[in-house]
C-alpha cells in the first residue's frame, strides 16, 4: 500500500488518516532494533549479566537516531519536499 507523503504534520479534522500511520520503513525498523535491544537487556537481566543489560540498552537507544536516519533518507512519513505543504488547503489531500 502506498501512501502519499506530505513536508508537514497534517491538521484539521481529518488529520489521523494523513499520517500514514505504521505505513513507513523508518518506524518499523526503528521499532524491530528497539525490541531486540530490549531482548537483549531483559536476557542480561535474567541471567544476571549486566554487561549484556548495558548492551542491550544502548542498542534501545540506538534505535532513535535509526528511526531518525532512515527518515531523513526519505523513509519517513514525511518528505522533504515543498508544494504538497497542507497549509492554506481545506482538504489536505482527503478525496
Amino acid at each position: 500500500m502506498s501512501h502519499a507523503k506530505l513536508s508537514a504534520r497534517p491538521t484539521g479534522p481529518h488529520a489521523a488518516e494523513d499520517l500514514g500511520h505504521g505505513y513507513n520503513i523508518a518506524t518499523w525498523a526503528a521499532v524491530a532494533v528497539c525490541l531486540v535491544g530490549f531482548t537483549i537487556g531483559t536476557i542480561g537481566v535474567v541471567l544476571l549479566e549486566w554487561w549484556l543489560l548495558v548492551v542491550g540498552l544502548v542498542i534501545a537507544v540506538l534505535s532513535l537516531a535509526v528511526g531518525r536516519v532512515l527518515s531523513l533518507m526519505g523513509f519517513g512519513s514525511y518528505s522533504r519536499g515543498e508544494g504538497d505543504s497542507p497549509e492554506g488547503k481545506d482538504t489536505l489531500g482527503i478525496k
